[in-house]
């Protein structure tokens, strides 16, 4: 077979690069390759935390610190941490207030104990930073089911709402028949091997109306 010639070769390679290229590029709604970025939306994360019930067994006067397991009860150890900012996130907006509880392995709070267990005040440092160190709570029954495990938070800052909420956690059985469950507030917990279950809350307070 007669092969063509070369400068038709060439013509030909080029058309198919071109056409390989156009189909590669993205398209626009009427069709044709775009040259333009799309336009990045607000940051999700800037969006304010969801409230949250605070819930029957808030109680006044607990300790400032960061193991809310003072008794050495034994569970799954449970490290929190993330950021506190405001609206113009990731701007943090320095020292903030946090108060946390929660209930023990079995589902029972810490109502008039002197131990104060599993509750706990700390305060964030300049650049919104947290953690504290605890263990996962259990659940308890609430009517004829339990309520998913839950901490319950209340963050105060100067100039901004405050925000009382709980976290949640991802794949809980509990969290699609329970009343309070907001999936905004889920999060998921990373197995850390032997030294227990962490969790990343980043809050994000809203600014007075």
């Amino acid at each position: 077979m007669k092969r063509p010639p070369a400068s038709s070769r060439r013509t030909f390679l080029a058309q198919a690069a071109a056409a390989a290229l156009v189909g590669c590029a993205p398209a626009r709604e009427g069709g044709g390759p775009s040259d333009e970025a799309p336009e990045p939306g607000p940051p999700r994360d800037c969006n304010p935390t969801p409230t949250n019930a605070l819930g029957p067994f808030h109680r006044d006067g607990a300790p400032e610190r960061t193991d809310l397991n003072p008794n050495g009860d034994e569970g799954a150890r449970l490290v929190v941490s993330g950021t506190v900012s405001g609206p113009n996130c990731p701007e943090p907006l320095g020292v903030v207030d946090i108060e946390v509880w929660h209930s023990n392995l079995q589902g029972d709070y810490d109502n008039d104990g002197d131990a104060y267990a599993f509750r706990g005040r700390l305060s964030t440092a300049e650049d919104g930073s947290y953690s504290f160190e605890t263990l996962l709570p259990g659940r308890y029954r609430d009517g004829d089911q339990f309520r998913p495990r839950h901490i319950h938070f209340l963050v105060t800052a100067d100039g901004y709402e405050q925000l009382v909420t709980q976290l949640y956690f991802e794949d809980d059985e509990f969290n699609d028949v329970d009343a309070l469950f907001d999936p905004e507030l889920a999060r998921p917990l990373v197995d850390d091997g032997a030294r227990g279950w962490t969790v990343v809350f980043d809050i994000v307070l809203a600014a007075p109306a």
